[in-house]
């Protein structure tokens, strides 16, 4: 499977599966002028935050299909209703895309967020990001975990003691630890399969 971390963490999250799927857009529009978008088939975007969508680029995106939560689409509507196909998901139903079927799942954070689930024949792919807890995810075993890592639990306890970190070290609890991430896939990962760790904190990594 042909996968590209365009960028993941804060200041922006995009990648690139199977060369035509691309997850997230949240980039600098710079940024996003070097990605060869030509091959890009389907959009999927994961919460309406702004690291992880822009109006900017997906303005560029809207002969494509996107695929997108309520809450996204309530607070893009003034761009998603000009796409040529845009797709409202229902979490856990299955969707048949081109060559693989995708299942979205909700997890937890401030703002209505999805995981995706993708099948292709007999490569299996999680990708989630910006959770609280993992179990949000999904029961099963995959090929490739995209997995959020976002910090380090002890350096998040040691950054407590301090004031300055105070509203900082609050918002990571939106976040899944590197210690959960790494525990989820110690059990859910297929021998000789592929993790990469996602949106860690410049910090408390």
């Amino acid at each position: 499977m042909n996968y590209e971390i365009i960028a993941s963490g804060s200041d922006g999250n995009c990648v690139i599966l199977d060369d035509n799927i691309m997850i997230d857009c949240g980039i600098k529009a710079k940024d996003f002028a070097k990605v060869d978008i030509s091959k890009i088939k389907y959009v999927f975007i994961t919460h309406s935050h702004s690291d992880h969508i822009k109006k900017s680029n997906i303005k560029k995106l809207l002969s494509r299909t996107i695929y997108v939560n309520k809450d996204t689409f309530d607070k893009y509507s003034d761009i998603l209703c000009l796409g040529k196909k845009v797709v409202i998901l229902d979490v856990n139903e299955v969707y048949k895309i081109g060559r693989f079927n995708m299942i979205p799942f909700e997890v937890y954070h401030d703002v209505q967020c999805h995981g995706f689930f993708f099948f292709f024949q007999e490569i299996s792919i999680l990708y989630s990001t910006d959770l609280a807890f993992s179990k949000d995810l999904p029961n099963l075993t995959y090929d490739y975990i995209f997995l959020e890592a976002n910090y380090d639990v002890y350096k998040i306890i040691k950054a407590s003691e301090n004031k300055k970190y105070k509203n900082r070290v609050k918002a990571n609890f939106r976040h899944l630890s590197k210690q959960d991430s790494l525990k989820y896939v110690a059990c859910h990962l297929k021998k000789d399969g592929k993790y990469e760790p996602l949106h860690k904190s410049k910090e408390f990594y």
